[in-house]
């Protein structure tokens, strides 16, 4: 579990996680839910998919809604600018505490 703007998050492990289209997903947030899950696998694919899927609730938390706008190079490097500490530290602590199997 983690917190970002107020809001607390709950991460789960998943063997499956569904999709519509068919494709292989690796891990989905749930604004509404507040819960990441990340599908199991090789330990270095679930810790960048955290990291992409803690992108996803960053962005989200702080108002820039990945649908209503397209991002340019400048807005992606402020965006990790900002966001690098904060990801940082959470992927590092899950690294740490997470179990893999």
């Amino acid at each position: 579990d983690f917190e970002i703007n107020n809001t607390k998050y709950e991460v789960f492990i998943t063997d499956k996680i569904e999709n519509k289209d068919d494709e292989t997903i690796m891990g989905e947030t749930n604004y509404e839910n507040q819960t990441i899950h990340i599908k199991r696998g090789k330990p270095s694919v679930m810790l960048r998919t955290f990291r992409h899927e803690i992108v996803h609730v960053w962005l989200y938390e702080y108002g820039h809604y990945q649908h209503e706008k397209e991002f340019s190079n400048e807005d992606v490097c402020e965006i990790v600018a900002c966001s690098y500490d904060y990801v940082s530290k959470l992927v590092d602590r899950w690294d740490k505490s997470i179990k893999f199997n």
